[in-house]
């Protein structure tokens, strides 16, 4: 069953508000009455295998898209408060057919043979929400993960993450701030190897250029904890500085590895401080030509420790031994790597034997990151690992979520709210056609045809969306509008959508240009040009706006304009016989 039309009454900023998510019917209101007819604006097809239905909710900061997707999710959602008293109107379909759950007092009529059933009680639709936004979960309206859904943003993620895979009883952020931090990082890490691993999808996304390298680093948040200790935690410790007494390259790195997880131990308290502290001077001074690993996994038999200490120093002897025994390791940087493209048995063998492990959560081994070349400095930018996380999740959620939780099937409803934050334009540009080409993917996978709905602020991806896939939202005041007569969007010049579909009708440029060119206006008019009022045009860079500027003062007086150029001719005259 697929979700076709939501009509709100009322819910916060929504107010009498129809949303389409089905581009195959039309779905009209006039005197009460909605009408349903069909539609075939589109082709068949249009969209690639996989989603039925890709629908877009634009509009201005303020107008309610946020606010359409937590409806949804406490309308479809099982388990949720589902909005009980909510006064809506929903349309879904299945197989050609309508079924109607109305509490308004909007009439319903079809057309074009359509057949039309209603029905007492809202049907659930399987959901995974994912949201670009930051904002960290307080349960304070009392929004959560429920049976029928995943969430996939990091609000929920830097919870669930701990909850589940740390076996933390917790539903806010109430355990040790670090430990949610370390647990998101670890499983975020984990969700990025999974897809990364599936075979074809980097040519599937040739356009986005996937990492072609997992990397490996030591992590430093130890050492820097302890080095900018402002609160006197540490202060009765004596750490010693780093020393690397071995020869070869891929040594030294374990040296590192194992120097700056010790710390990690002692800032984190995991394990007696003391005895950390005096087993990493010792440790430092040891003679290790029997091998770093070896060495290391020696002194630890050698010296008795209380059991705390014992159990993590096993566990980082542990971790580092299985590091060096999956990956690769580059002679010419020092990095240990697994290459994605051809070492997807290494890659599974990571996350089998050290990533899927509880203790790995809550403990800072090493640094991942992901490259398209070798080197410290080769990490991903911002934008890229954006898109790692939304496709990591989407495919987490889609195959690996249900197969974990019994009464969780492949969610068939994605809601993406401002999913591209971060992208570049050129991303931007990408966002809707990856969205095609790894929901084909997804289909192959798990056999369901997917509704997307996702909500934007760019008229890029905009120009990717017919306009009868698009719900056009405008708020004015206190009020959100309906714009309900918006030209064609796709293939859209994106200087036309910004004018029309996001409402810049005050111009395209920034607003502290707009100011200035303003004011130089006011100076023109009132006979006030001077020096600086002509360097301010010399930095407009819209060469219309300059000329226009330019023949503003010409026209206001020509002979003062006269006399400043000849001015300038003096000036340049006197500096030339300088020169000479």
């Amino acid at each position: 069953m697929h979700l076709s039309y939501l009509y709100v009454e009322s819910f916060y900023v929504l107010k009498n508000i129809g949303l389409s998510f089905d581009h195959r019917y039309f779905f009209v209101i006039n005197d009460g009455v909605l009408h349903i007819s069909k539609s075939n604006t589109i082709p068949e097809g249009f969209w690639e295998n996989g989603i039925y239905s890709l629908t877009a909710i634009i509009g201005n900061n303020g107008c309610g898209k946020t606010t359409a997707m937590l409806l949804m999710k406490q309308l479809f959602v099982e388990g949720s408060p589902r909005q009980e008293d909510a006064k809506v109107l929903i349309v879904y379909e299945q197989q050609g057919d309508f079924y109607i759950y109305n509490t308004t007092n909007i009439k319903v009529t079809t057309a074009d043979g359509l057949i039309m059933h209603t029905t007492q009680r809202r049907n659930t639709i399987e959901t995974l929400y994912y949201s670009g936004h930051f904002q960290p979960y307080t349960g304070a309206e009392g929004e959560m993960q429920l049976s029928g859904c995943y969430e996939a943003s990091d609000a929920w993620l830097m919870i669930k993450d701990l909850q589940d895979y740390a076996n933390v009883d917790t539903l806010q952020l109430s355990s040790p701030l670090y430990n949610h931090l370390l647990a998101y990082y670890a499983q975020n890490n984990y969700r990025i190897c999974e897809i990364l691993a599936l075979k074809g999808l980097d040519k599937l996304l040739e356009t986005v250029r996937l990492p072609r390298y997992i990397q490996f680093a030591p992590n430093r948040g130890g050492w820097n904890a302890i080095r900018l200790d402002r609160m006197g935690r540490y202060k009765v410790l004596n750490i010693p500085p780093e020393r690397l007494t071995t020869k070869t390259l891929k040594e030294q790195t374990l040296e590192r590895f194992l120097y700056y997880d010790i710390l990690n131990l002692i800032a984190e308290d995991r394990g007696n401080q003391k005895e950390l502290e005096v087993f990493l001077k010792d440790w430092i001074r040891t003679d290790k030509s029997d091998g770093v690993i070896n060495t290391f996994e020696q002194r630890i038999a050698q010296v008795h420790f209380t059991d705390d200490t014992l159990q993590v120093l096993q566990s980082l002897k542990y971790v580092i031994g299985k590091l060096v025994a999956i990956c690769d390791h580059d002679k010419t940087t020092g990095v240990f790597y697994i290459d994605v493209r051809k070492e997807e048995n290494k890659q599974k063998k990571m996350m089998e034997e050290i990533m899927r492990s509880p203790f790995f959560l809550t403990a800072k081994f090493f640094d991942i990151f992901y490259s398209h070349a070798l080197g410290v400095n080769t990490r991903l930018s911002s934008g890229e690992l954006e898109l790692l996380n939304l496709l990591s999740r989407l495919y987490y959620g889609i195959t690996l979520a249900p197969m974990k939780v019994g009464n969780f099937y492949s969610p068939r409803l994605l809601l993406l709210d401002e999913a591209e934050i971060g992208y570049h334009p050129a991303w931007q540009r990408q966002y809707v056609n990856v969205l095609n080409e790894f929901m084909k993917y997804m289909q192959v996978k798990s056999g369901v045809d997917f509704q997307v709905v996702i909500t934007s602020h760019s008229p890029i991806i905009l120009s990717d969306m017919p306009a009868c896939c698009v719900n056009f939202l405008r708020r004015d005041g206190d009020v959100t509008t309906q714009i309900t007569d918006e030209k064609e969007s796709f293939g859209e010049n994106v200087f036309n959508l910004y004018r029309r579909a996001f409402f810049m009708e005050d111009g395209l440029i920034g607003a502290f240009a707009n100011k200035k060119i303003k004011q130089v206006v006011k100076d023109i008019e009132k006979g006030l040009v001077t020096e600086d009022t002509r360097k301010t045009i010399a930095l407009v860079g819209d060469d219309r706006i300059r000329s226009y500027l330019l023949n503003r003062i010409v026209g206001q007086n020509i002979d003062s304009e006269i006399a400043y150029h000849e001015a300038k001719i003096r000036e340049l005259k006197m500096r030339r016989r300088k020169d000479e």
